[in-house]
């Protein structure tokens, strides 16, 4: 009988351990689930957080799939490579056979003939030269490739782009006042510009005099008067005169004359005429 009673014992015991054992298990398994869950919440927040959003997103560098021909130091040229043949030397060291050729320019002024090449694909070749003119005027220059007398086009500029497509742009703060992008369009042999309404400026700048802004170009009805040495942003300017659209650190918005910016008189810093 104490045997017996032994035996249920030991039994019982075991039993017991089991499912202490079981528990202790189970619960292992659940702080495990628990772990895992965390560890995958956490990685989903990191892949999210790093996955970026369309105004994130870098859009591609205009003109990329053109070919860059550095002429100097911030003056370069962007071609279509299946539609032009790069020359890239000083008219002077042409055969003297070529029609572009010229003597030394004695006022060291002498130009580069870049390429010749199609503004439209299945239009006639060009020549596009450039000079850095007399006191320093970057200029591009187009000849028709069979008449190198005459330009058809001078644009005043340091990027030039001529994708092929019958139309060229442009960029650069030269002899204006500010880095100025333009669209021109060859129709028959003549280049025009295409006109805009406006001009995009997009610099982040300072006051360097006190400024007042007004709700349209007639500069009557003020809407905020600024300090010098205030933080701005130059929007846009009305296309052929000096009247740009500025916003405030604050966020306000409103027109403003520039008088007279040349040579050095400036109201906003880097809003200057730069050329002769």
């Amino acid at each position: 009988m104490i045997k017996l009673k032994s035996i249920t014992f030991v039994v019982i015991a075991a039993f017991m351990f089991a499912a202490c054992g079981s528990k202790e298990t189970s619960e292992n398994e659940k702080d495990t689930k628990v772990e895992e869950k965390e560890v995958t919440e956490v990685v989903t927040e990191i892949e999210t957080s790093s996955v970026k959003t369309p105004s994130e997103v870098k859009t591609t560098e205009a003109f990329s799939y053109l070919e860059t021909l550095k002429v100097g130091t911030n003056v370069f040229l962007k071609y279509n490579k299946k539609l032009t043949v790069v020359v890239n030397k000083p008219v002077f060291k042409l055969d003297k056979s070529d029609p572009f050729y010229q003597e030394p320019d004695e006022m060291g002024m002498d130009m580069q003939i870049l390429v010749k090449t199609k503004i439209t694909e299945s239009g006639d070749e060009y020549a596009i030269m450039f000079s850095s003119g007399p006191s320093d005027d970057p200029t591009f220059l187009i000849y028709k490739a069979d008449t190198p007398k005459e330009p058809i086009a001078d644009i005043y500029a340091l990027e030039l782009y001529i994708p092929g497509t019958g139309f060229i742009y442009s960029a650069g703060h030269t002899n204006n006042l500010f880095n100025t992008r333009k669209k021109f369009k060859l129709s028959g042999n003549k280049i025009t510009e295409v006109k805009q309404p406006f001009y995009y400026v997009g610099k982040e700048s300072k006051t360097l005099k006190a400024v007042k802004l007004y709700d349209s170009e007639s500069m009557s009805n003020v809407v905020a008067q600024l300090p010098a040495d205030y933080s701005v942003e130059v929007l846009i300017n009305k296309a052929g005169t000096n009247n740009f659209l500025i916003k405030t650190d604050f966020g306000l918005t409103g027109w403003v004359e520039m008088e007279n910016p040349m040579y050095g008189n400036e109201t906003v810093e880097g809003i200057y005429y730069s050329g002769d």
